[in-house]
């Protein structure tokens, strides 16, 4: 998985455990089952050991195994067996808003975005909307004379 070993937890009371909650991890982000070798290095454990507990577990009847096959581990509890990519089709398929950025699913029928804040009030100043952007026409003159027309050199228009 990691490259880290499971530590037990209150909820795992034994090796056992913790190997079954490997094998269902697994399922869900891969689609299939452990090697022996990829359960004995997620527990930090020897590859006989994670076969003596797969058989404790399939005694249990908590998993299956086909005999000979090297990924041959099933969960008894077959919806248990379903990728995490299925998984979210599902539940994309459902209506469920899925967010895989945030790790956030949305329910069906929830509002999913935020209106946007009120503008701050525009004040509207007649000087500068004159004319086309400042140049030329209906500009202000430096000599504070409003109205009269200009030329691009600042001459008084038709002179």
């Amino acid at each position: 998985m990691d490259g880290t070993p499971i530590r037990l937890t209150p909820a795992m009371s034994s090796r056992k455990l913790q190997a079954l909650d490997l094998i269902k991890r697994y399922y869900l982000r891969h689609g299939s089952s452990p090697t022996l070798g990829e359960i004995a290095g997620g527990l930090g454990i020897t590859r006989q050991r994670a076969h003596s507990l797969v058989r404790a577990l399939e005694r249990d009847q908590m998993v299956q195994r086909a005999r000979g096959k090297t990924r041959g581990i099933m969960l008894a509890n077959a919806a248990a067996q379903v990728s995490e990519s299925d998984a979210l089709l599902q539940l994309c398929e459902a209506g469920w808003t899925v967010r895989i950025g945030n790790m956030e699913l949305v329910p069906p029928g929830t509002l999913t975005t935020t209106p946007l804040p009120a503008g701050p009030a525009l004040d509207h100043k007649r000087d500068i909307e004159r004319g086309s952007g400042g140049y030329g026409r209906d500009r202000k003159r430096r000599d504070g004379a409003e109205g009269a027309r200009v030329d691009r050199a600042g001459e008084p228009a038709g002179a």
